[in-house]
């Protein structure tokens, strides 16, 4: 294909490429520190990629491929960090019930919340289908041993699903304007009811002075 000259986006894609490798050898000897590290440099560099692919293309298979890339890459280091926290944290002792339901929670509250923020800052709807995806993949694993915690998180993304995806500005521009002719029939009604009122009394002075 001839030779390709360097560009910014080259550099950051084989770096991205390099920490990966790293990452992956790291993941499978269970070394969580460089896990966490090497994820979230890569998880840095993928958005750094995302900001100049889509200043270079602007169409959706411009910028998509990373917007998919860093967010799967996101999701799996905050997903290690927590792996790390419970691991580190159950050496004193098996965790509760109670406090794997609680960080269970709070991770999909952070993944969505991460997800809506990318959907309406960045106007990236990417995002937030791996977020969905992903504790989707949670929620079923959970179903066997926790259905609370399940059932919770599936609500969890029912609404955060909601407030991603449904056309909200849509839907408030036709409230308002439904709102606006109500008020318009309102108002219409009540001036015919005091013109009624104004006729009635009329009417009565009139029949009092015959």
């Amino acid at each position: 294909m001839g030779r390709i000259p360097p560009s910014i986006l080259g550099i950051l894609f084989t770096l991205t490429c390099l920490l990966q490798i790293a990452w992956l050898f790291c993941f499978h000897a269970v070394n969580y520190p460089a896990t966490i590290t090497l994820g979230l440099a890569a998880t840095i560099v993928l958005w750094v990629l995302w900001f100049f692919s889509r200043k270079h293309d602007q169409t959706i298979w411009g910028w998509a491929p990373f917007s998919l890339w860093g967010s799967w890459m996101g999701i799996e280091t905050i997903t290690d960090i927590a792996r790390a926290v419970s691991y580190y944290l159950s050496k004193d002792g098996d965790l509760s019930s109670l406090a794997q339901m609680a960080s269970t929670i709070i991770l999909a509250v952070l993944l969505l919340a991460l997800a809506c923020f990318a959907r309406w800052h960045f106007h990236d709807w990417v995002f937030g289908l791996s977020a969905l995806w992903a504790l989707l993949g949670i929620a079923v694993r959970l179903m066997d041993t926790s259905k609370v915690t399940a059932v919770l998180i599936i609500v969890l993304e029912t609404l955060a699903a909601a407030l991603m995806y449904l056309p909200w500005r849509k839907l408030t521009g036709r409230l308002n304007s439904v709102d606006t002719v109500s008020a318009q029939t309102g108002n219409a009604v009540e001036v015919t009811d005091d013109a009624a009122a104004d006729d009635t009394d009329q009417d009565d002075g009139d029949e009092s002075t015959h």
